[in-house]
């Protein structure tokens, strides 16, 4: 019996359970769609679908380099509890959603995309598959929120580097250019890779540098201070002036490379790049960074425990 497409995607949409579990649950029902319904729920692989309201804020910052060092990934993976977030099977669906966003090239851009590729563990499973059985496991909502990849050019030189800290709360990757092979396997080198992505990690900048900042967020920036000083009585060419200076204070917060060293103050992170490019015979530049922070952004729900028992009380009693 042949199972079409639109028949795995309807029972898909309805249950939450995976491209691959439900085509196998129509072809165990005959293609009886309650029957295939009934079959998941037995499996345990409709549970996915009773979690997707859930709001999952915990879970973990991963992230890999590739053998050579010359590319990585970091990927945040979501669920509901800490609870869960700690255990080992969600650790390691977590580090193998890393490992494929490493293998999956420039050409997967999104999340959706990961999940619907081959899993790197079982090729025929897709990650959403997976999702979806662990899900059914742990019984809470499990997601791949978002991941980026870092990869040297062909010929290029230089390294992809990455810092997780408190155990998966932010996850830092950086590329960074070496102009000599050489210099690559420096002290010097290695720890100044380390630094910047503690820097990342702990100063949060936005951009590299200044010639990153948008144009909207400059003007934006640039309005505000002419407006305080405008507002000192000042002739507004001074105000322009002042707001300029003003513009060098914001830089030093918001772009990595004007940012003071966290170990140091009195250097900024440009000045480490300066030093070691003479350490290391050739120029050092950093291309990029990504800084995922856990559960950033994400509305966490606020539960009132007393009025969550009252209502099911209410509810048994029929009221």
């Amino acid at each position: 019996m042949e199972i079409t497409a639109a028949q795995v995607k309807e029972l898909r949409d309805a249950t939450g359970a995976g491209m691959m579990d439900c085509k196998r649950a129509l072809a165990e029902s005959g293609a009886d769609f309650d029957k295939a319904v009934m079959w998941l729920r037995e499996k345990g692989m409709a549970k996915a679908a009773k979690r997707a309201s859930k709001v999952a804020s915990e879970g973990a910052v991963v992230s890999c380099i590739a053998d050579d060092g010359r590319s990585g990934a970091v990927a945040e993976v979501n669920c509901e509890t800490d609870f869960v977030a700690r255990g080992d099977e969600f650790r390691g669906f977590a580090a193998t959603v890393c490992a494929q966003a490493l293998a999956a090239g420039a050409g997967c851009d999104s999340a959706d995309a990961l999940l619907d590729q081959p899993s790197v563990k079982d090729a025929s499973r897709t990650l959403r598959d997976a999702v979806s059985e662990l899900t059914g496991k742990c019984g809470e909502k499990v997601s791949l929120r978002r991941f980026a990849r870092f990869a040297l050019a062909d010929g290029d030189t230089g390294a992809v580097v990455t810092y997780i800290h408190m155990g998966g709360k932010i996850g830092v990757l950086a590329e960074v250019g070496c102009e000599k092979a050489e210099g690559l396997q420096s002290e010097a080198f290695r720890a100044f890779a380390s630094d910047l992505c503690l820097q990342i990690c702990a100063a949060n900048p936005r951009w590299v540098n200044s010639s990153e900042v948008p144009q909207a967020d400059y003007d934006n920036e640039m309005a505000l201070y002419v407006k305080q000083a405008m507002e000192t009585g000042k002739p507004e060419a001074v105000c322009k002036k002042i707001a300029e200076g003003k513009m060098s204070k914001y830089y030093s917060e918001v772009c990595l490379l004007d940012q003071p060293f966290v170990k140091d103050d009195k250097r900024a992170i440009k000045d480490l790049v300066g030093e070691l490019t003479g350490k290391c015979g050739g120029k050092i530049s950093v291309r990029g960074f990504v800084r995922f922070q856990l559960g950033e952004g994400i509305e966490k729900q606020v539960s009132n425990l007393a009025e969550e028992v009252a209502a099911e009380l209410a509810k048994a009693e029929g009221k």
